[in-house]
Parts: structure tokens; sequence; C-alpha cells
């Protein structure tokens, strides 16, 4: 070959070389960051997700122990925590939509051990949120045993939420409204 064709054909292979080599670069940095904007909408739905099961969860122990409700409003609570686990299925980890089910349940089980018992100060106590422990006589063991599970799953639940949102607080802006690329 000829040195002049040289002279131009290799500075313009490096250019030609590094213009591909930085669209490559750019086009693998705006895939990175739209995976990550991606991953940071999920994350912030998950994030709601975990608030609301909490809210949702704990807002029916609250109205149980509060109003020891009948068993119609008490399987209306069940039906609008299911309907919410269903609608969030893609953000929720199904072992913790099961542990706020066995969560929910032990609230219910507690419940009718308090109104089985046929006490009045049990009653009292189960409204103010009460606890009852295994120095309750005899008679009352189902109660003290319920109580304990509940606690257990209670405990469970409330650090499986933690977890998550901590996992996810990085796709909150608590000044923004709605998730960040929506």
């Amino acid at each position: 070959m000829n040195d002049d064709l040289l002279k131009v054909l290799v500075p313009a292979a490096i250019g030609l070389l590094g213009t591909v080599l930085g669209l490559w670069l750019g086009h693998r940095r705006w895939a990175s960051e739209l995976g990550m904007n991606k991953r940071r909408a999920f994350d912030f739905r998950r994030h709601q997700a975990y608030l609301q099961l909490w809210d949702i969860v704990e807002s029916a122990h609250i109205k149980i122990r509060g109003s020891l409700p009948t068993p119609a409003e008490i399987a209306e609570l069940d039906r609008q925590i299911n309907a919410f686990r269903m609608r969030n299925d893609p953000f929720i980890d199904a072992d913790d939509a099961a542990l706020s089910n066995r969560y929910f349940n032990g609230i219910v089980r507690l419940a009718k051990e308090v109104a089985d018992s046929g006490s009045k100060e049990l009653a009292e106590r189960f409204s103010q949120t009460g606890v009852f422990g295994p120095e309750e006589d005899g008679e009352l063991n189902e109660l003290a045993n319920a109580t304990s599970n509940l606690k257990e799953l209670r405990d469970q639940l409330i650090g499986r939420v933690r977890v998550v949102l901590t996992e996810t607080s990085y796709a909150v802006d608590p000044s923004a409204s709605a998730a960040p690329g929506v």
C-alpha cells in the first residue's frame, strides 16, 4: 500500500474505532440507567405495598382488639386483607403474604379465646392491648399460647417489613408522591 493511503486510513480507522467504542459505552450506560430506573420504580411500588400491608393488617388487629367485631366483620376484614394481597402479589413475597395471613389468624384466635373465656376483665385487658402471659392460671393456657403465638408472628412480620423497607428505601423520595420515572 501506498504511504499516503496509510496516512489517511490509520487515523480514519482509529477515529472510527473510537466512535464505535464511544457509542458502545454510551449504549451500555443508557441501558444500565434504564434498568436502574425500572428497578427503582418496581422497588418504589414494593416499598409502598409493604407499608400498606403493615397498615391494613395492623389496622385489622387494632379494630379486632378494640371492639371484638362479629364473625361477619372479621370475615370482611379478612376479605379486605386478602384482596389487598392479591392486588399486590407482584410486590409482596409469597412467604410474607402467608406470614401476614398467619398473623391475622393469630389475632382472630386470640379474640376468640378472650370471648370464650367470658371474663370481662380479660376482655378489658384485650381491648387495651394487654398481654396475656404464661403466668395466667391454668384454664387460660390457650389464651397465653395464643398471645405468645401472636407476638411471635407480629415480630416476624415487623422484621420482614423492616427488611423490605430498608432494601427499597433508596427508591423513595420523601418529597415526591409518585414513583420515579412514572
